[in-house]
Order: structure tokens, then sequence, then C-alpha cells
């Protein structure tokens, strides 16, 4: 009977330490949120526009990444149809975009003339690591007058604490060279992330897994 207790024991202890119970959930996370309607600001052919975004003090899994988008040109006067392309860069000790894309978030995805909406990238899984800043790199297609919003009256939510500086930034050249772009708060993107399991919290669920299999084992044995 002790021993029985024991087996049970480990494995809802490991089921809590992982989240799967208990009041550790692993469950997905804001860590930057700007959804409010405003103006935009074009980024097709050679001009890219870019948002950074931060992680907390724990390693996290990029599951999705959204932007809104309106395919018309500043002045809403003319609109023509595109493809966007996002991309997701590390930074440099500026927060500007450096080297190669890490990761392509959205590839070449039609956008309609006159198009006002989001364009989203979903089932990511890429690993981010803890306590650094990421870019995400919007890119329109040439001819197109796809453009990104944003709202100044409204600030940038976030699940990271204490919240980040959040850097927008504008390209003229294909990215070789980036300055302040219109936003002073940021563009609208929603970035959502998953928690990683800590080691121990992963070393107490196959413990109980373990613990029950073997549980099993008796009873058949028996």
């Amino acid at each position: 009977m002790k021993t029985r207790r024991a087996f049970w024991m480990s494995f809802v202890l490991g089921l809590m330490a992982s989240g799967v119970v208990g009041g550790r959930t692993l469950h997905a996370d804001l860590i930057y949120s700007g959804t409010s309607d405003g103006p935009w600001q074009q980024g097709a052919a050679a001009t890219r526009l870019s948002q950074t975004f931060s992680t907390g003090a724990s390693p996290m899994t990029l599951d999705s990444v959204g932007v809104w988008v309106r395919n018309a040109n500043e002045s809403n006067s003319s609109a023509t149809a595109g493809t966007l392309t996002l991309e997701l860069f590390a930074v440099d000790g500026s927060n500007k975009l450096t080297g190669s894309s890490l990761l392509t978030v959205v590839n070449a995805q039609s956008v309609d003339a006159w198009g006002d909406g989001w364009v989203t990238g979903t089932s990511l899984g890429y690993p981010l690591s803890a306590n650094t800043t990421y870019a995400l790199a919007f890119i329109g297609s040439g001819g197109s007058t796809m453009s990104w919003k944003y709202n100044d009256s409204t600030a940038i939510a976030s699940s990271v604490s204490p919240t980040p500086t959040f850097f927008n930034w504008q390209s003229p050249d294909n990215g070789a060279t980036w300055s302040d772009a219109s936003p002073t708060t940021g563009f609208n993107m929603q970035v959502t992330t998953t928690a990683v399991p800590e080691p121990t919290a992963l070393a107490m669920v196959a413990t109980g897994v373990l613990g029950a299999c073997g549980l099993v084992g008796v009873r058949r044995r028996r």
C-alpha cells in the first residue's frame, strides 16, 4: 500500500510541476499586443518596416505573430494588390535588425488592394531565449501599397514584466540601414508565446509516468 501511494504521489506531483494540473498551467502569453485602429505607414518594394518585442526571464516558444495590414498608400488615395512577407531577426546593441533572418513567419501572402485586416503566422514553434529582444520585418512586394497600421494614442500591452521598451524602424534600402519609423508607441502586432517547462518539472513528470507504469506492472503480476 505504501509503495502504491508513493507511485501515485510522484505521478501527481509531476503533472502539477509540468502545468498539466494545478496552478502552473502552461498557456499562451501575449508578450506584445497592439490592436487599436489608426493610421498606417507604407512598407513595400525597397522600403521595409520593423517592430521589436522582448521576452521575459524564462525561455519561451514562439507560437504566432500577427500584424494589422492596410493595403493602401498613406494618403488613402490609391491601392495596389501585392504580397506580404514577415521575417524574424535578431537585433544588435542599438536594437536594430542584424544578420540573416531567423525565421520566415509568413511567406508572400497575397493581400488585395484596399485590404484591411490581420495577417498571421501560426504554429511557429520557434525557441526564444530569455531576456532577449527580437525584431519582426514587414516586407511588402514591389509595386504594392502594403502598409502597417499603428495607433499612438494607445500604449502597447505586454505580459512581460517590467514592460519592455519597444522600438520600431524603417529602412529605405531593403534593410541595409534602419532609422526611426512613424509610430511613437509601436506598430499593431500580436505576439503569442508559451513558456518552456523547466528541466526539474520535466524530470518530475518522467518520474510520475514511470511510477504509474510500475504500478500497472505490479497490478498485472498480482
